[in-house]
């Protein structure tokens, strides 16, 4: 960790992050697998944003949640002390009611259990970690994708399909920060206004620049939707499993192209329908490689960005 003087923050010594942390042991139990993913918005903002289930409906549509699930949602403050932040929601979430305690344990820890079969059970783990104001680290591990049989790169793929939708809080961090007034007119605002409440009394307010704390406008840097969307920044550049498999799918959209072409090319006279399967085939999966690489690393042509989320066209 960094010496406190530079955050504010102190963390004791004696103890393990397993033990600091009881819900990195669970992950420890699980053998969970964690992926670290770069967000275009500060710290407390993504906290808030994690903590507040109401919002799945809509930034997270055809994702983990569809827009019918949106109503009111109540919630309720169980925990507010020194460390801990804890609400409990019910909520519907792809037609089935879930009740959930969305949690935040100091510094950075947000973490959410489900209540199944009357216990409570862990659910995911973030840790929203600072980077400067306007842009934080998410490292998380998604209790449903944890599986030994599920490839690392998809898992990542899946976490960043989830984390798309929060991408919006660029702008709605720098309208809260403007001279504009920031609504919050609903039930299921609860737990981001108690959250701030508790981020007040409890110091983290008054974190250094760049760490903790709410981002000044003037720190506040405008990104057009292509940078705050750039996957290689994000996350690629930072994870050798997937620049492995962004180099392979430059290599696959080419061999499978052409290899395709030949193939059909040469099978052609005496085998149409081979040679119509293999081309069809080869160009099938090199379009699939070039949407990995495109996914992994972005596209250089502005056409290639739709004006919205593909979630938002479901």
């Amino acid at each position: 960790f960094l010496p406190t003087s530079v955050h504010n923050e102190s963390f004791p010594k004696s103890l393990l992050p397993e033990q600091y942390f009881p819900a990195v042991q669970l992950d420890m139990d699980r053998n969970a697998v964690y992926s670290s993913h770069e967000m275009p918005s500060s710290m407390d903002l993504t906290v808030e944003n994690g903590l507040d289930p109401s919002h799945f409906p809509y930034a997270h549509h055809a994702v983990i949640s569809k827009r019918s699930d949106g109503g009111p949602i109540p919630m309720k403050t169980v925990t507010f002390n020194f460390t801990h932040f804890d609400v409990a929601a019910n909520y519907s979430r792809n037609g089935i009611t879930r009740e959930r305690l969305y949690c935040f344990q100091r510094p950075f820890l947000v973490y959410t259990q489900e209540k199944k079969e009357g216990n409570w059970k862990p659910a995911s783990n973030f840790f929203v970690v600072p980077v400067h104001e306007g842009r934080c680290r998410v490292i998380t591990s998604v209790e449903k994708l944890s599986k030994s049989w599920f490839p690392v790169w998809l898992r990542h793929m899946f976490v960043t399909r989830l984390l798309v939708g929060d991408y919006i809080l660029h702008d709605t961090e720098r309208e809260r920060q403007s001279s504009r007034s920031y609504y919050q007119p609903t039930e299921a605002d609860g737990s981001a206004k108690a959250f701030k409440r508790w981020f007040t009394k409890y110091g983290m307010a008054n974190s250094p620049p760049h760490t903790f704390r709410s981002a000044t406008l003037q720190n506040l840097k405008p990104l057009t939707r292509r940078e705050y969307e750039d996957q290689w920044l994000l996350h690629t550049y930072a994870c050798s499993t997937c620049r492995k498999v962004l180099q392979r799918a430059r290599i696959g959209r080419v061999v499978a192209g052409l290899g395709g072409v030949l193939l059909a090319s040469m099978l052609k006279k005496h085998q149409p329908v081979w040679a119509t399967l293999i081309c069809a085939s080869g160009l099938l999966a090199s379009w699939v490689a070039n949407k990995l690489v495109t996914f992994h690393e972005g596209s250089i042509r502005p056409s290639d960005a739709s004006d919205r989320d593909w979630s938002m066209y479901q």
